[in-house]
């Protein structure tokens, strides 16, 4: 007896023997599943439970032991063998068809996975799997997926936390009922910058101690010769590589003479790849790059070629995965155009490969690593060029080298971590600024700013740990996580507010009060393109004084003639003078601290402008020079003198309403103590102590301001550099020949744009205290040729609200200083400290 029915997919009419009555064959036109059934009786629903890996023969969508293949008959009608009925403890309404336990079924982790639903799918697909011949492929795909018996939905079973199986159910019916399943809620995500996948890539040491020759020709090829002009006609030249990303070529900051704060970008850059390589060399325009960012700090330069094809760039391996006394070879162009003309080539010069070797890895106070120190390989001109180890990876950025006390070479070299180089492109922190701390709502709140660098808009989180800690200098560690102490209390953490525009980062910590001598802590943290998170070293915060209460204050200076008081003035100078051309080949530094300590009287105004006169006496005074590695001493029969000539001078000055001072004299008490003292000496140092005095006296708005409120102030600056000592007068004020010769200067003029903000009012010693921010920039001065002078102005003031005394300030000026003179292109870059501090005042 044969069964007619009707395929559901196709509708082709079909014969089935009876033999095959409840069971699932292929239809023969378009392979899809057919269940073989009385066609006038409805078919009974079938409900299983999956109880462990055996499939039941009589579930449509269950893949049989053997797939049917181009042998087998679908319409076979031979007897089948029944297996030997097994006690079980499965609900089965149609057990004696069972055939023999096939292998377990691939559906099991689906049906574990996904309920219900995702069991019936994926049997039915296994079961369109069966059987039939490759060249029926296309068409199996595309048939439609479902069979004579179609099962009911049921809702879908979140998957359990165990593994053990889901029940399922199915009912037959001929059309499955509409099943409305309501989406999950919506979560809002913030935006931020996409990651970029890194590959990661494991790095040792090198078994060989030298590049190979294929290895050698890919970092040579890498090398970049730069030529640098400036705004003032000047420049320079020096060296760097193509690293990290395609079309990136990687300097030194002070290469491209960025190394000063808000120094200006070059007017013209050329780059050589191949350089002085006839036929292959390739020169790249001004107008074919971007300056993409500069790290003034690590001395850091990125720049992007467009439109250009350039050679392979090199890998970044880690400074820190470094071996001791690894070998590595360095690339540049040291001397630039000279060697090359000294060759009789008008070409850029060919690059300079050289030996070296680790010698040591340096740390900053913060605990990170600051420079990679190797052993040669490196002078001025390979400056910006790659530190490569044997593989070919960069490993460091040639930065400088150390010179010995005449001014020669030594073996002691450094160079930038790749570390930063990485960082640079991926987006990382550059420093950290604290500003005021204040009192909000019972706790003490410190504003932070973080200055980022970020050109590729790739930093994701900035954020800071902070947390009370023991009083101790010893930093914490930087790393993939936060490692605390024990005593560590309040440990929290902050994402801070980031502004990728200005690549910055702004928040405020907040802090119990009454810490006792415990300190506050903080631990800098950011989330990049390549990290997920990195802290870096943990510092105590230094606060200058007391937190201050937000209320306005009188800040209007109101000096009380008949007023004493001590005053110390400290001034520092750290001076490195360059010659430019072949990359700053020649450079001196000087170094002076400078200290005095006063007695400082109150008198009446002397004019109807002046607030109050001043008269300062010299108690004491302390004097130190360090000229290139040298420390230079004032001998001891020179310097009791010069103290007691000091001493017996006198120092006059008047104020007016708005707290500016003007030098009115500076006198001797009295003849002239020792002749051995050259009175240009005398005036000298007077005039610096004045200097200092009226840079830590800064302008008072002369009214009352609130908190965070603002006012402006200009003023001329001279820089003095010592050029040549003049040789010993003759006549009746230097009798003695064996005097020292007066010091000859050379003044460079400069101007500073600088912004007051009254940041709040504090109680120090039972009187009211007015706390200012100083910050502004070093600018050319009036009549100067653009980018002739550069850089930045910081500091603080502490003034007696009663008074309008400056009772403390601090104010630093970075600079650089055109210096050039008789053709010879030269620049002054210097870091000037004013420091001011006044006792309690006394009648």
């Amino acid at each position: 007896m044969s069964i007619a029915l009707p395929c559901p997919s196709c509708r082709s009419s079909l014969n089935f023997a009876d033999t095959l009555l409840g069971r699932t064959v292929k239809c023969k036109e378009c392979g899809s599943p057919v269940e073989v059934k009385p066609p006038a009786a409805k078919a009974k629903p079938v409900v299983k439970k999956v109880v462990d890996a055996e499939p039941v023969d009589d579930e449509p969508v269950r893949p049989r032991k053997k797939a049917v293949s181009k042998t087998d008959d679908d319409d076979d009608d031979r007897p089948r063998k029944k297996p030997v009925k097994k006690a079980s403890s499965r609900r089965d309404d149609d057990d004696e068809d069972d055939d023999e336990a096939p292998k377990k079924s691939m559906l099991l982790p689906l049906a574990i996975g996904g309920g219900v639903l995702v069991l019936i799918v994926g049997g039915v697909i296994a079961a369109m799997s069966m059987g039939g011949s490759k060249d029926k492929e296309k068409e199996i795909a595309a048939a439609p997926t479902k069979a004579v018996v179609e099962p009911k939905p049921k809702p879908v079973i979140p998957p359990p936390t165990t593994t053990a199986p889901i029940p399922a159910t199915s009912e037959p019916a001929s059309t499955p009922p509409a099943t409305t399943v309501e989406p999950p809620p919506v979560k809002k995500v913030e935006p931020v910058a996409p990651p970029v996948k890194t590959p990661a890539i494991t790095f040792k040491q090198p078994t060989r101690e030298s590049p190979d020759p294929e290895t050698l020709e890919k970092m040579i090829k890498a090398s970049v010769f730069l030529e640098v002009e400036d705004g003032r006609g000047g420049g320079g030249s020096g060296s760097g590589w193509l690293g990290v990303e395609p079309n990136l070529i990687f300097t030194n900051a002070h290469v491209l003479g960025m190394k000063a704060p808000n120094s200006p970008a070059p007017t013209k850059i050329t780059a050589y790849l191949n350089a002085g390589q006839k036929g292959s060399q390739i020169e790249i325009p001004h107008a074919k790059m971007k300056l993409l960012a500069v790290d003034r700090d690590m001395d850091l330069a990125v720049l992007e070629v467009i439109n250009v094809k350039l050679p392979e760039p090199l890998t970044v391996r880690p400074t820190q995965t470094l071996g001791r006394i690894e070998k590595l070879v360095a690339l540049g162009y040291p001397g630039g155009r000279r060697l090359a003309k000294n060759s009789k080539s008008t070409e850029p010069p060919a690059v300079t490969v050289s030996q070296t070797q680790v010698q040591s890895f340096r740390n900053d106070d913060n605990g990170n690593l600051y420079a990679l120190q190797v052993q040669g390989g490196i002078v001025h001109g390979n400056s910006g060029g790659p530190l490569c180890d044997a593989d070919g990876n960069c490993v460091g950025v040639a930065v400088r080298v150390d010179l010995d006390n005449e001014g020669r070479f030594t073996n002691i070299a450094y160079g930038v971590p790749t570390e930063y180089v990485s960082g640079l492109l991926a987006g990382r922190i550059a420093n950290v600024e604290y500003g005021q701390a204040y009192n909000k709502d019972g706790k003490v709140a410190i504003p932070v700013t973080v200055r980022c660098l970020d050109p590729r808009k790739r930093l994701m989180e900035v954020g800071l740990a902070h947390w009370v800690g023991d009083n101790e200098p010893d930093p914490r560690k930087p790393g993939s996580t936060h490692s605390p102490k024990p005593g560590d209390t309040g440990l929290q953490e902050i994402k801070l507010a980031y502004n990728p525009a200005r690549q910055e980062a702004t928040g405020e910590l907040l802090f119990p009060t009454g810490k006792g001598d415990r300190a506050y802590w903080c631990q800098p943290y950011y989330v990049n393109a390549i990290s997920p998170k990195y802290y870096m070293g943990g510092n105590s915060i230094k606060l200058k004084g007391s937190p201050v209460d937000l209320v306005p204050a009188e800040l209007v200076a109101k000096y009380r003639a008949g007023s004493r008081r001590t005053l110390t003035l400290d001034y520092t100078r750290n001076i490195t003078e360059f010659e430019e051309g072949e990359e700053r080949d020649r450079s001196e530094r000087r170094l002076r601290n400078t200290t005095y300590s006063l007695n400082e009287q109150v008198l009446k105004a002397p004019d109807a402008q002046s607030v109050a006169g001043l008269q300062y006496g010299f108690k004491s005074w302390e004097f130190k020079v360090i000229e290139g590695d040298d420390s230079v001493e004032i001998p001891k029969d020179l310097r009791g003198p010069l103290e007691a000539e000091l001493q017996n001078t006198t120092l006059t000055a008047k104020i007016n309403k708005l707290g500016m001072l003007t030098q009115t004299g500076f006198r001797p008490n009295g003849a002239q103590l020792n002749p051995m003292i050259p009175q240009e000496v005398l005036i000298g140092l007077g005039n610096q102590a004045f200097d200092v005095l009226s840079k830590g006296s800064i302008p008072l708005p002369g009214k009352t301001m609130t908190a965070n409120e603002s006012w402006s102030g200009s003023a001329d600056i001279t820089i003095k550099v010592r050029t040549e000592a003049k040789p010993a007068p003759k006549g009746p004020n230097r009798p003695n020949p064996m005097a020292p010769a007066a010091p000859a200067f050379k003044e460079y003029k400069a101007r500073e744009e600088v912004k007051y903000t009254y940041l709040g009012l504090r109680d120090h010693g039972g009187k009211k205290e007015v706390v200012v921010q100083i910050e502004g920039t070093v600018q050319p001065a009036k009549g100067s040729p653009p980018g002739s002078a550069s850089g930045s102005v910081k500091g603080f003031a502490r003034i007696d609200e009663a008074t309008g005394v400056v009772v403390e300030s601090e104010i630093k000026h970075v600079f650089e200083i055109d210096s050039s003179e008789k053709g010879v292109k030269k620049r002054i870059s210097g870091i000037e400290d004013y420091k001011l501090s006044r006792g309690p005042a006394g009648n």
